[in-house]
């Protein structure tokens, strides 16, 4: 059974507004419930290792760039699971990293919606690199990531420095903190 997206009445959050007016890959089925909620399904095609599969030959074959310049994307990592060498079992979804440029043309929904569209399933988690906290930053950019686009070369290098040391030099004060909330 497909995923299900769902939003009651005053608790409809302006991301979910904007997916649902926005994604084609999320339709409306106005009689499953009843007032003024909206539920969509999201169709899913393609698994998560055949997404990969599938957005790695978008970027050999330069459409991946072409989506990428459309839509403002400095950088697109893929992490996580699905390519994880020593995974022992199969991924339940795709990690995909992107970093948005200042001033970009399209926004985080039509990244994903594009995604979603190269990769064939909807079994994705895109992380914006920008909002990312330190240890998130860290594990998408870290080994065993694996970058397929760069506006600029040097971009992911430079990324990956960044993201890796900050994530070493903030280390003891996060075990610092989590050893003050164990005291508690």
């Amino acid at each position: 059974m497909p995923p299900r997206i769902r939003s009651d009445g005053g608790s409809r959050s302006p991301v979910f507004e904007q997916c649902v007016d926005r994604c084609p890959r999320v339709r409306h089925r106005p009689g499953l419930v009843d007032g003024p909620s909206r539920v969509g399904t999201v169709s899913s095609v393609a698994t998560p290792l055949e997404g990969l599969e599938r957005i790695r030959a978008a970027a050999a074959s330069g459409e991946l760039d072409r989506v990428c310049e459309r839509l403002g994307v400095g950088m697109l990592v893929v992490f996580g699971s699905a390519v994880d060498p020593d995974r022992v079992r199969a991924p339940g979804d795709l990690d995909i990293a992107v970093s948005l440029r200042a001033g970009a043309a399209g926004d985080l929904v039509d990244v994903v919606n594009a995604l979603i569209d190269l990769t064939g399933t909807s079994d994705i988690d895109v992380l914006e690199l920008g909002r990312a906290g330190v240890v998130a930053r860290a594990r998408a950019l870290g080994p065993p990531s694996e970058p397929l686009y760069e506006a600029t070369a040097g971009d992911v290098a430079r990324a990956q420095m960044a993201a890796l040391t900050s994530a070493m030099e903030t280390a003891p004060l996060r075990r610092r903190d989590l050893e003050l909330l164990a005291d508690r």
